[in-house]
């Protein structure tokens, strides 16, 4: 199944964030904010001929491209996660490639 037929099946991903086991948070991630991790799945999947073994969804990802639906009014909020430094590089030069691109025209 391919990534662009999840919109059509899935409404919503949701995700519980549990301190022990007491549930903090709930967020809600559409899938258009997480096609791009099915994307790189899927590639992984047609390069190395199998499926990656337990794939994470990383929290910062969840944080940034989802919604807070839940917090316990009891807790501080959940800490931001931050993103890796290689994820960080990668957008700053696709934001620097887009202005140079804009620059030009």
């Amino acid at each position: 199944m391919t990534g662009a037929s999840w919109p059509a099946l899935v409404k919503a991903w949701y995700f519980g964030i549990y301190e022990h086991s007491d549930l903090w948070e709930i967020w809600k991630v559409l899938p258009s904010a997480l096609e791009d991790l099915f994307q790189y799945w899927e590639y992984q999947i047609d390069q190395k001929g199998k499926e990656p073994n337990n794939p994470k969804i990383p929290l910062w990802y969840i944080q940034e491209g989802g919604e807070l639906i839940y917090r316990d009014h009891h807790k501080l909020p959940v800490p931001l996660a931050r993103k890796p430094r290689l994820v960080k590089e990668k957008e700053a030069r696709h934001a620097r490639n887009a202005q140079l691109r804009l620059d030009l025209e």
